[in-house]
């Protein structure tokens, strides 16, 4: 049988990070492993700012789990005032799951309504949650029912299936505009097409007859007139009038 130690489970707390969070990880491992009264153990894992604080409290709330755990959250955690403000700027973020987003929700309105019980909770939490969404998600589900009608589970299902529906949609969209772009940008291309540089300025056609810049092969005059020098390769004289200096042979006609 594998035997698992609680701080290869559960880190040291110095105070720093969520303190609510750590308690609820370190009670939910004490209560797999049956350890009973959190007053022994939570002391075991605290160390830095965290220790100090706990040495400095009355030996009677030392001694009292709920106190020592309200202690802990009174020094190191969120104020209510924080968690409110922090809990209606809440947004589902980019890349982030609905799943996350409603339970980070959750965990900040139980610190805004400590001692309340789940359906207080809940009854603003999901209301925050629909606010939250990004559009048109937000609006559909206000179509559907308004904030205070949804639970929960229903508004998170709800949500999930809307926000897949418009990735899917999204993504569709952008495919057809490459393809759409693609095809466009491929029938303007061609032989001596006009384009446009990367930089948006314009770019010179070439002709192919001659090589040449400036002008299309439709337009080229030295394609026209059928001549080609044998002796520098280019069209519109013969060899006899190629003027090039140096070859040996330039000359009058």
């Amino acid at each position: 049988m594998t035997t698992i130690k609680l701080t290869d489970v559960v880190r040291r707390f110095d105070g720093s990070g969520d303190v609510v969070v750590w308690l609820e990880r370190l009670e939910m491992v004490a209560e797999l492993q049956k350890l009973g009264d959190l007053s022994v153990v939570i002391p075991l894992f605290l160390e830095g700012a965290a220790y100090d604080v706990y040495a400095q409290m009355d030996a009677s709330v030392r001694r009292d789990a709920e106190k020592l755990k309200n202690s802990l959250k009174f020094a190191f955690g969120m104020s209510p005032a924080l968690a409110f403000a922090k809990f209606k700027a809440r947004g589902l973020e980019v890349g982030e799951s609905p799943d996350a987003f409603l339970a980070d929700l959750r965990r900040l309105a139980r610190t805004v309504a400590a001692g309340g019980d789940d359906s207080t909770v809940d009854s603003f939490v999901v209301c925050q949650f629909v606010d939250g969404l990004p559009e048109p998600t937000r609006t559909q589900l206000r179509a559907i029912k308004s904030g205070n009608e949804w639970n929960l589970a229903a508004a998170l299902e709800c949500a999930k299936s809307m926000l897949l529906q418009d990735k899917v949609a999204a993504d569709v969209s952008g495919s057809l505009l490459v393809s759409q772009s693609t095809q466009s940008n491929a029938g303007e291309a061609g032989p001596g097409a006009v384009g446009k540089e990367r930089d948006g300025s314009k770019k010179e056609p070439r002709c192919y007859g001659c090589g040449r810049i400036g002008h299309v092969e439709s337009e080229c005059r030295m394609r026209r007139s059928g001549l080609k020098c044998y002796e520098c390769g280019e069209l519109g004289h013969v060899m006899r009038n190629c003027t090039i200096q140096g070859n040996g042979k330039g000359g009058s006609a």
